[in-house]
């Protein structure tokens, strides 16, 4: 279970990422408030964090790409792709937060 979870850790990010981001975007215009700065800096922050769990995962999937047998290293090459994936679709989502 602890490989499936490293493999996919990276897109589980990501959906959790466009969850949280259309949450709060359907909160504050439900509430008329989707153009003051707290609703903009709540989504920048949650991306924010989202993007950094997304890094550190691809990093560190990078790093065990080099040790081990060939299965291990094929699992990590995978999950940095993942994990690289999510990075761009998080910082992709991210960028209406932005403007």
């Amino acid at each position: 279970m602890r490989r499936w979870a490293f493999l996919v850790g990276g897109l589980l990010v990501w959906a959790a990422h466009f969850l949280g981001v259309y949450v709060l975007a359907s909160v504050a215009d439900l509430r008329a408030l989707s153009e003051q700065p707290l609703w903009r800096g709540a989504r920048f922050a949650f991306s924010a964090m989202c993007f950094a769990t997304a890094a550190s995962i691809a990093i560190q999937a990078h790093r065990r790409s080099k040790v081990g047998d060939p299965s291990q290293r094929f699992a990590a090459r995978l999950s940095t792709l993942g994990a690289s994936l999510g990075l761009v679709a998080i910082f992709w989502q991210s960028l209406p937060a932005l403007f």
